[in-house]
């Protein structure tokens, strides 16, 4: 997760020494040095994202981010070859070039700013609702499918058995309370109902259109930028994007999930909902609140070495009664008779 926002300063840290400057000095000496670096996030394992402050054109920022090869290969496909082609706001990707360490590799991209995307206002629900409407309907024209990694209900179900099995093992973990024990034992029991239903979810899934898919539409992933034109929305952090029904992407009010608009996002995209309602993307939007929560508690499994007891107890008690309270709904959802 992100850390403190703080600014290295060239002159003390040696900025020609950092290495976002060292890979982005590789495409030529035409690219000048920053005066400094922000440090926007910084992870143990390597990752990190930075702003180099004035090297970009017209001496814009530009941002780097360092991930490993899979995840750089996603992101600049699609912001290189997709977006370019789809009528909304993208970000430019400038170029990708391989790290010191050849498991990662840096992109260098357009700096979407730091204006923020908040859910409780309004106007800015509207305008992603806009946005992934126009998206969803104009990328199902485009020959996707082959090249996009599946997003449909048979992905979520390979994350749902790790979270299974993962959250089972950890339960078994000496230092947890009985409390504690009980927690986890809940989750993997919810797992298992999900399971024992999975069959009605992708029958649900199968009448709904397929298309591009984010799948990670968090408020960390959005920028809200101002200029003459208006509003634009735009989105960072490609590399969980795919192919499937965008269920995940139309979470509504759930932990820090985009929440959009949904009637906008039906006056754009209902022509490519066909046969289908405005009641059945709702349906889908909840159905896309349980496939972020899945996520959700394999990403703490997955964190549960790296971080405190504490620290996973806590997220894993947030989610608990979420994963609960749909499980209770899932008849109204799915149309379980």
């Amino acid at each position: 997760m992100a850390e403190t926002i703080a600014k290295v300063e060239g002159a003390r840290m040696g900025a020609a020494d950092h290495p976002a400057i060292r890979a982005w000095r590789k495409l030529g000496t035409r690219h000048c040095v920053p005066d400094y670096v922000e440090i926007l996030t910084e992870q143990k394992n390597e990752r990190g994202v930075y702003r180099l402050v004035g090297v970009g054109p017209a001496g814009a920022n530009v941002i780097a981010k360092k991930c490993d090869m899979q995840s750089a290969g996603i992101e600049f496909t699609i912001y290189n070859e997709i977006l370019p082609h789809l009528p909304i706001s993208a970000l430019r990707c400038y170029a990708s070039i391989t790290d010191d360490n050849p498991r990662y590799s840096w992109l260098f991209l357009e700096d979407a700013g730091d204006g923020e995307y908040l859910s409780n206002e309004e106007e800015h629900r509207i305008l992603a609702g806009l946005w992934l409407g126009a998206m969803n309907a104009s990328a199902q024209r485009l020959s996707l499918p082959s090249r996009l990694s599946d997003r449909g209900p048979s992905s979520y179900l390979e994350v749902l058995h790790l979270a299974q099995s993962t959250t089972r093992e950890r339960s078994q973990h000496p230092a947890f309370s009985i409390h504690d024990r009980y927690l986890l034992r809940a989750i993997a029991a919810h797992c298992d109902f999900l399971e024992m239903h999975w069959a009605r979810i992708e029958q649900f899934c199968e009448r709904m259109p397929r298309t591009l898919v984010h799948g990670d539409l968090s408020l960390w992933n959005a920028r809200i930028r101002a200029d003459q034109q208006g509003q634009r929305l735009l989105i960072i952090d490609w590399e969980s994007a795919g192919w499937g029904v965008p269920a995940a992407d139309l979470t509504q009010f759930a932990g820090n999930a985009l929440t959009q608009d949904i009637a906008a996002y039906w006056s754009m995209a209902k022509d490519c909902w066909r046969g289908r309602d405005i009641n059945d993307l709702h349906r889908l939007a909840a159905l896309g609140t349980v496939f972020r929560w899945i996520n959700a508690v394999q990403w703490a499994n997955q964190g549960f070495r790296k971080s405190s007891l504490a620290w996973y107890v806590a997220e894993m008690s947030c989610y608990e009664p979420e994963l609960a309270e749909w499980a209770m709904g899932t008849q109204c959802v799915l149309e379980l008779k």
